[in-house]
């Protein structure tokens, strides 16, 4: 009977699967196993010593083998022929051949250069740790991964040095070692602060003296109030009045709704009026107040999603208009108001945008009509995308935005407006001091010739959608020097949550 003797197997370095593909190919087109399979004849039976693959393939297939019997008399004795004969292939790895020949008691073939992976199999065999090693010659592991398992097991774990500097002394003599460079240390810094702080008190001595010494300034006499007349300009625009959508994730806490709107707006008519009297205070002689309304008041059903959260476009202009008008009425109180309607996108009710015809089909253009009838003289609204207003010697195009093409750029908005700039003056090439108003892409932002509203509604789901980023829902607020021109630009916050909470 053949027998398979597990310990004897593991001096058996296993073939990798390439290998074992190889052999089993050569035998099977043999018919038989080429070489026969060496065994030791026992009471127990025919130990195998060499060919353990060759057995298990033949077995797998039902194919015939030889046998080649040699005599030990002990296992020891086996074992040493099994090393042997192990180092005289080819097929080992480099740590294989180093275990087996530290068991053997010899040196490696030469060619080997792992000097360290001899000296920890020499000392695994010296240490009669030679079981360790089998991993090793199962190709499982390292020399030096078993080397460290077994000092593991045997509470030696880690190089010499770690042990040296890991022992009980030295390591309270460097931890008192380290604590004194530490209390060093601190002292030194604790030096440095004081020395730190006396300069400071030093240096503030000395102004102090410098200033006591020195001879009186005279001061500039103040200029006499109301010196240059100034028209303020308060920028409305994206009230979106009629959308709703509740406070998520992506909108940062902010929420809509009519009820929010119509808070919103009467916050910017007060702020609006807050300024005036404001800049009055610090002796600007503000003669008159032009509302510059930029477009998209009502929200309307642009989008089909917006027939299911927002108001229909004519109700949203039958309620915005009432806050509308009293606001101008409120603002009245302070100080002489004009105001400039330009109608935006989002008031139409075509599907496309009318370049000619979309005065007559945008319900925003006949709220600014109804204003005209209500405060005659005082509100311009032409049927077209762009509105001039001249201020002294400044003209001020009022427009929603619609034209300006802007994709999302790396350069940001400010070169579509640029370009944009560039053409309306081409367009009015009369007047040579002109600033555009517009709103459209909710961003406040002022670029010199242009100035880019934000918005009443705030940070939306659409908003989110496009990647834009979350910014307060804001307006803008400035003077006209009549001298100087454009100056003083302030922005209005029109939101507060706290107040909102109950909306």
């Amino acid at each position: 009977m053949i027998v398979v003797d597990p310990e004897l197997k593991a001096f058996i370095p296993p073939l990798s699967s390439a290998e074992r593909a190889s052999l089993e190919a050569e035998i099977v087109a043999a018919g038989r196993a080429v070489d026969p399979i060496a065994v030791w004849s026992t009471p127990e039976g025919d130990v195998i010593v060499d060919g353990h693959h060759r057995f298990e393939i033949c077995q797998a297939h039902g194919l015939p083998f030889a046998l080649r019997y040699v005599q030990f008399d002990s296992r020891d004795e086996a074992k040493s022929w099994m090393l042997d004969h192990q180092l005289a292939r080819r097929n080992l790895t480099a740590d294989q051949v180093v275990a087996l020949a530290a068991l053997r008691g010899i040196d490696p073939p030469a060619g080997f250069r792992g000097l360290a992976a001899q000296k920890t199999c020499a000392e695994l065999v010296a240490a009669g740790a030679a079981d360790a090693l089998a991993p090793v010659l199962a190709g499982k592991s390292t020399a030096r991964v078993a080397w460290l398992r077994w000092r593991e097991r045997n509470g030696q774990a880690g190089s010499r040095k770690q042990r040296a500097r890991t022992s009980p002394a030295p390591l309270e003599a460097a931890r008192a070692a380290q604590n004194a460079r530490d209390e060093v240390s601190a002292d030194r810094q604790a030096l440095r602060a004081a020395l730190d702080a006396l300069a400071r008190a030093e240096s503030t001595l000395d102004a102090r003296a410098a200033i006591a010494s020195a001879p009186p300034v005279a001061m500039p006499t103040e200029l006499p109030p109301g010196e240059r007349v100034c028209t303020a300009v308060a920028l409305l625009s994206d009230v979106h009045y009629g959308a709703s959508f509740p406070e998520a994730a992506n909108t940062f806490g902010n929420r809509y709704s009519p009820a929010i709107a119509a808070f919103r707006l009467n916050r910017f008519f007060a702020a609006t009026r807050w300024n005036v009297k404001h800049y009055r205070l610090w002796g600007a002689r503000i003669d008159r107040l032009v509302l510059a309304c930029a477009g998209d008041l009502v929200d309307g059903h642009l989008h089909d999603e917006q027939v299911e959260t927002s108001l229909a476009p004519l109700e949203s202009a039958r309620q915005v208009y009432p806050i509308l008008a009293s606001g101008v009425r409120f603002l009245e109180q302070e100080v002489h108001t004009t105001v400039i309607g330009a109608y935006g996108n989002h008031g139409r009710l075509t599907q496309k945008i009318r370049h000619i015809t979309g005065a007559r089909h945008n319900v925003e253009h006949e709220v600014y009509r109804r204003l005209a009838e209500d405060f005659p003289g005082q509100v311009t609204a032409e049927p077209c995308e762009d509105q001039y207003l001249d201020v002294y010697d400044w003209t001020l195009h009022v427009t929603h935005g619609t034209g300006v093409r802007y994709q999302g750029g790396i350069q940001g908005v400010q070169t579509p407006l640029n370009k944009a700039a560039m053409g309306w003056r081409a367009q009015r090439p009369d007047k040579s001091r002109m600033v555009h108003l517009l709103g459209h892409l909710h961003t406040l932002l002022f670029g010199g010739s242009w100035l880019l509203n934000g918005s009443i509604v705030g940070y939306g789901p659409h908003a989110a959608f496009l990647r834009c980023a979350p910014e307060l829902p804001a307006q803008w607020f400035f003077l006209i020097d009549s001298k100087r021109g454009p100056t003083n630009f302030t922005p209005l916050w029109v939101s507060d949550a706290k107040d909102e909470v109950s909306l």
